[in-house]
């Protein structure tokens, strides 16, 4: 197999490109010790290891990625894509991963959900969950099992304590305050008939 370029990726390592598409990401110390440069052909076997080493890099590096926090799919998958590694080794690594329990997107979206609800609005938790990569079935499910009371106070209070947080006076604030009020709270995503009710309630 021959090499078709070795590009540099940060201070110690450098991206292998083989004429088939696939990567090989190393430390520039172990591609000079075996002679890997432009042009260089690799035999089969040499190769098979290499890619071997890069599927246990790949998991470790995962590990070490979930050790600290959830992550959705979609994320994950683009971390390991960042750090270089083969995007079927990625993929392997992902489904694998998924498979063993270890991602999981409901689990995600509903930790996330839970989390969130505190200080978030429904609309901009939905945004960011869909910034992850996770679809609006994904997300709908998550809502799904929420009861819709506890949500609803939810978003209340939080509009309640912005309001609070703002110094916002339903009685000395003019029309002007008063817009720019619920252009703020509109901008966190909250809904403009919770925005009015919670105002004239305050």
């Amino acid at each position: 197999m021959r090499i078709e370029r070795v590009e540099p990726v940060g201070k110690t390592k450098v991206r292998i490109c083989m004429e088939d598409d696939s990567v090989l990401v190393l430390q520039r110390r172990d591609a000079v010790l075996r002679g890997l440069k432009e042009e260089a052909e690799i035999s089969g076997d040499v190769l098979a290891e290499l890619m071997e080493q890069q599927r246990k890099e790949c998991l470790r590096r995962s590990g070490t990625l979930l050790k600290d926090r959830d992550y959705s799919v979609t994320r994950l998958r683009g971390k390991l894509l960042e750090a270089g590694f083969d995007p079927r080794i990625v993929e392997d690594t992902v489904g694998s991963l998924m498979e063993a329990g270890y991602l999981d997107d409901d689990r995600f979206a509903s930790g996330y959900v839970q989390y969130h609800l505190r200080d978030r609005s429904e609309k901009r938790i939905r945004h960011d969950l869909m910034q992850q990569g996770l679809s609006r079935e994904c997300i709908d499910r998550a809502f799904s099992v929420l009861d819709r009371e506890d949500t609803s106070r939810a978003q209340e209070e939080q509009v309640r304590a912005l309001l609070k947080k703002k110094g916002y006076d339903p009685v000395l604030a003019g029309w002007e305050k008063k817009q720019k009020m619920m252009a703020f709270l509109s901008r966190k995503g909250y809904e403009n008939g919770l925005i009015r009710r919670i105002m004239d309630e305050v």
